[in-house]
């Protein structure tokens, strides 16, 4: 699944709509109308982390939002335990809260 922004899609379609020519406004006014009934979904925000590697076990490293260690050699981009994505740098470090 991908999230969009409907607004943006809604004008894209009135664009397309505004392109077709005339025998094609049912068509369109049809396409815009269901964009304008689809559900929501309920979309968690993304938090940014990143592994710690100035510890004292130089094998694991963990997690600067939960603290849950992995392997030095085995980090992946996001944390498996708590999902956050690892893109901080060390001096945006300051924003992030160990085991919250």
């Amino acid at each position: 699944m991908r999230l969009i922004d409907a607004d943006i899609m809604r004008e894209n379609l009135e664009w397309c709509k505004s392109q077709s020519g005339r025998y094609n406004d049912i068509y369109w006014d049809d396409v815009i109308e269901r964009l304008d009934v689809q559900p929501t979904v309920d979309a968690a925000p993304v938090v940014h982390g990143r592994w710690i590697y100035e510890n004292d076990d130089p094998s694991m490293i963990p997690c600067s939002m939960c603290g849950y260690q992995v392997f030095r050699y085995n980090n992946t981009p996001y944390c498996p335990n708590c999902g956050a994505k690892m893109d901080l740098e060390e001096q945006d470090a300051q924003t992030d809260q160990p085991g919250k």
